[in-house]
């Protein structure tokens, strides 16, 4: 798998076409993605096809930072899509980490993962410290790894994952990243990584796990494709740095012997074996992260056949039942959209989901 040069925009030339068709589908429809956007002389109502984002096309999918700032003010004016800063996605997710560790939110005074410094940077822990918040907590890093975390109305994912700095544009290194995946990444990592006795298939089946239980959605059909491609290259990232590193531990003796045995593989950082991997969480990103409309919980333009808030309704106080008194389970409207329960390995809706969430929200209170 070829490499863009520039970190910052992925051409989609340099993704193989198999996994390019996977990020385009949308699992509620089982066409591709829509445009949602009319700017740039799409017609909104039409699926992305990838004959209009490769080749002569291949610029057509840019992320904010390279659009012009007329396209920028446009998609401001239109759709209120807005940037937010790689320093301030960090502190958020600090509070929401802190909330998880420790029952307190505190993002001034930073978080296992890292600590603010000069206001808009900050210094990444140590995996030996990062390891500490768990066992002095008493929190567990496989909870954390698969607790179902979520950005919604997602955009280019600056919660997700942060790849580049979307003020200065510089690539932000693997270990000093900070997003919702990021962390989990990390742990993974700091856990079960190069440094540990696991295998690379228990690492490989914990970075899927990641992925299975981080979600988002948005509206605009560019948007959640730059958003699925990111994940892709987050994974490819972390897969390189996994196999880089694995080769010099191996190799601790000789530099010689190492590069030697770079050159012997002919090696691009990814072995025929991760391929398999890629796939498998191209398959989790089609589903894990999907184009909706937040007020309908249905495709953009779908007009629901049953209003969102009598819907939830009736899931949570289910009144029909049959003659012997049973309750009959409640059929979901084809046009909500769907989700994946990696769990239960079931098709499910963003609507059950939803409705579970209020319900048992309400039972907490």
């Amino acid at each position: 798998m070829s490499e863009n040069r520039d970190r910052v925009d992925i051409l989609e030339d340099h993704i193989p076409r198999e996994f390019l068709e996977t990020l385009l589908i949308d699992r509620t429809s089982g066409k591709n993605i829509l445009w949602a956007t009319d700017i740039g002389g799409h017609n909104e109502h039409d699926p992305i096809q990838i004959s209009e984002i490769v080749g002569d096309n291949g610029l057509v999918l840019r992320p904010r930072v390279r659009k012009s700032d007329e396209e920028k003010r446009l998609r401001t004016k239109k759709r209120a899509e807005v940037f937010t800063p790689s320093w301030v996605c960090n502190e958020q997710i600090n509070a929401a980490d802190c909330l998880w560790f420790y029952g307190s939110a505190t993002p001034s005074s930073g978080s296992p993962f890292n600590s603010p410094i000069m206001g808009k940077r900050w210094k990444v822990t140590d995996d030996e410290i990062l390891r500490k918040s768990f066992e002095e907590t008493g929190r567990n890093w496989e909870q954390y790894v698969l607790e179902d975390r979520i950005e919604m109305c997602c955009g280019e994912g600056p919660y997700l994952t942060s790849r580049y700095d979307v003020v200065t544009e510089r690539v932000i290194p693997l270990k000093q990243r900070i997003g919702i995946l990021d962390r989990k990444l990390r742990v993974v990592n700091a856990f079960v990584g190069v440094d540990s006795n696991a295998s690379k298939n228990e690492w490989a089946d914990w970075i899927i796990k990641a992925y299975k239980h981080t979600y988002g959605f948005e509206w605009q059909g560019d948007n959640l494709v730059l958003t699925r491609e990111a994940l892709l290259y987050t994974l490819i990232d972390n897969i390189k740095a996994y196999n880089l590193s694995k080769l010099i531990k191996n190799n601790k003796g000789s530099i010689r012997s190492l590069l030697n045995k770079i050159e012997e593989l002919d090696f691009d950082g990814l072995y025929l074996e991760d391929y398999e991997y890629i796939k498998t969480v191209c398959h989790i990103i089609s589903w894990n992260f999907w184009q909706m409309d937040g007020l309908t919980a249905c495709p953009p333009y779908t007009k629901p056949s049953i209003k969102l808030s009598a819907l939830v309704a009736a899931i949570n106080k289910p009144t029909i039942r049959d003659l012997f008194g049973n309750i009959i389970p409640l059929e979901i409207p084809s046009e909500y959209c769907k989700l994946m329960d990696w769990d239960e390995n079931k098709v499910t809706t963003y609507v059950e989901v939803y409705a579970s969430a209020i319900k048992d929200r309400s039972h907490e209170c």
